[in-house]
C-alpha cells in the first residue's frame, strides 16, 4: 500500500492547484449527483452511486498514470541531458583540460589530445608537457581575468579561459577565422594624398 501511495505522489512541477481543483470539483459533482439521485429514486441513486465510484477509481488511476508517465519522462530527459553533456565535453571541438592544485593534468579530452601528439600525458605536470602552453596558462591565472585570452601556441591560434578555481582550461582553435582577419587586414583599401611642396613651379 505503501509502494502505491508513494507512486501517486506527483512531482512538484506537476502539482497545480487548477488542477487538483478541477478534480476536487468532479468528485463533488459526482457525490451531489448521487445524494440527488437517492432522493428521486432508489434506483437512480444507485446509479449516481456507482457513477461515483467509478469516478474515483478513473481518477486514481489517472492520477497513477500521469505520475508514471511523468517520473519516466523527468529520468529520460535527465539521462539524456548527462549523456549530451558527456558527449559534449568528449567530442566537441573544444579542447578541455583538467588539472590539480599541483598543475598535475587529471584529464583531457581528445580534442584537446590531439594537438599534444597523442602522448600520455596524464598525471605530467603541464610545464612538463608543453612549457608554453604551461606559461600561458600561469600567465592567465596571475592575471586573475575571467575574459578570454588570444594565444599564439605553436602555429595556430587559441582562445583560452582558465578557471582556476575548478582546475579548468578550454582552449578553442581559431586559427582559421584569424587568418580571415589577417588577410582582411592586409587587403583593406587605403587611401591617401600627397601633396608636393612647389609642385607648380616644378610642372
Amino acid at each position: 500500500m505503501k509502494g502505491f501511495l508513494r507512486k501517486l505522489e506527483l512531482p512538484e512541477f506537476v502539482k497545480d492547484t487548477r488542477l487538483t481543483a478541477s478534480l476536487i470539483i468532479v468528485l463533488v459533482l459526482s457525490l451531489l449527483g448521487a445524494i440527488i439521485g437517492m432522493l428521486i429514486s432508489p434506483l437512480f441513486g444507485l446509479a449516481m452511486v456507482l457513477l461515483f465510484i467509478l469516478t474515483v477509481i478513473f481518477a486514481v488511476y489517472g492520477i497513477y498514470v500521469l505520475a508514471g508517465n511523468t517520473n519516466n519522462y523527468a529520468a529520460n530527459l535527465s539521462y539524456r541531458i548527462k549523456r549530451g553533456e558527456q558527449e559534449a565535453m568528449i567530442k566537441m571541438p573544444l579542447g578541455i583540460m583538467l588539472y590539480d592544485k599541483d598543475r598535475q593534468i587529471q584529464w583531457i579530452n581528445p580534442y584537446l589530445q590531439m594537438y599534444l601528439h597523442d602522448k600520455d600525458i596524464i598525471g605530467s605536470s603541464i610545464s612538463s608537457v608543453d612549457k608554453e602552453l604551461a606559461k600561458y596558462i600561469d600567465d592567465a591565472i596571475k592575471s586573475n581575468s575571467k575574459q578570454n585570452k588570444i594565444i599564439k601556441w605553436g602555429d595556430r591560434k587559441f582562445e583560452m579561459v582558465v578557471q582556476d578555481d575548478l582546475g579548468v582550461v578550454y582552449l578553442l582553435d581559431i586559427t582559421r577565422y584569424a587568418n580571415i582577419e589577417e588577410k582582411y587586414k592586409q587587403e583593406r583599401l587605403a587611401i591617401g594624398l600627397i601633396f608636393i611642396d612647389n609642385y607648380d613651379e616644378l610642372s
